[in-house]
């Protein structure tokens, strides 16, 4: 369910829209409170008009409208800014765990507890692009959906989840799940997985920190951002910041900058 809400998200409507399949001209939530991150706290009994699915107003309760619009009354809840998961894995295994029916519900539980937005770190891109669209013209209840494509060296795609990621493909020589060596054409490489609808190119492992500088000036150059484990064997954490990757993921992999040698255990 694509959102036009700014910033907010009114959990209770969620299956208000879900069952009328309509968004009315003048949309009215009374007695509501408001949780605004510019203020320290909520503020109590607010009216808040939202007109062709987007917010024009926030006023004191008591106020008059026409006959037309539709009025709910949100007395004792509260509104609150969407939230957005950064890493979540939606399809990993399309055929497996994670099915169609499976990660419908999914989605639309993670949008009915508040969460708007979420970032899909690395699975199925012909699945992804699927369900990002669904979700963008309003087909499924579900969060914005944004997912990158995979990069690693090629020792990773021995991984069972990179051939269930592929099936019907070439594990590690797909658009959205490439394998990375010193002859990759880079910018063939970073134009497939732009094209391939992803919002960002994510460095998983084995890759050194001379590759993950190579992808990341070939993605600027392609105004496609790059994401990163914080370790890729080969990349310490140092290496990735330099490169320009925008964000690196699970924090405890950090303890690699200052290790020579993985322990055995």
């Amino acid at each position: 369910m694509k959102l036009h809400f700014v910033s907010l998200l009114f959990l209770m409507l969620c299956s208000f829209y879900s069952r009328a399949q309509y968004a009315p001209h003048l949309l009215v939530l009374t007695d509501a409170n408001l949780i605004d991150v510019h203020h320290p706290v909520a503020a109590m009994h607010q009216t808040i008009v939202i007109k062709n699915g987007r917010i024009a107003e926030i006023l004191p309760n008591n106020i008059a409208f026409p006959d037309s619009a539709v009025i709910i009354n949100l007395k004792g809840k509260y509104v609150l800014p969407g939230l957005i998961d950064s890493h979540v894995h939606m399809a990993t295994d399309p055929s497996g765990v994670d099915n169609r029916v499976h990660t419908l519900q999914v989605l639309q539980q993670m949008l009915y507890s508040g969460v708007t937005t979420v970032r899909d770190m690395a699975g199925d891109g012909r699945v992804l692009a699927e369900l990002a669209r669904n979700a963008n013209v309003g087909e499924i209840p579900s969060p914005d959906i944004y997912y990158s494509a995979l990069m690693a060296g090629a020792l990773f795609f021995s991984d069972p989840r990179t051939q269930a990621s592929t099936k019907g493909g070439t594990n590690g020589n797909m658009p959205y799940m490439k394998a990375i060596t010193d002859t990759t054409d880079m910018t063939l490489a970073v134009a497939q997985a732009k094209g391939c609808g992803a919002t960002g190119i994510k460095l998983y492992a084995n890759l050194s920190g001379e590759l993950a500088n190579k992808i990341v000036t070939e993605a600027k150059k392609q105004n496609i951002p790059v994401w990163a484990h914080a370790w890729l064997q080969g990349a310490k954490p140092s290496d990735l910041v330099k490169a320009g990757v925008i964000a690196i993921s699970h924090a405890p992999l950090l303890i690699y900058e200052k290790m020579n040698k993985v322990p055995d255990a």
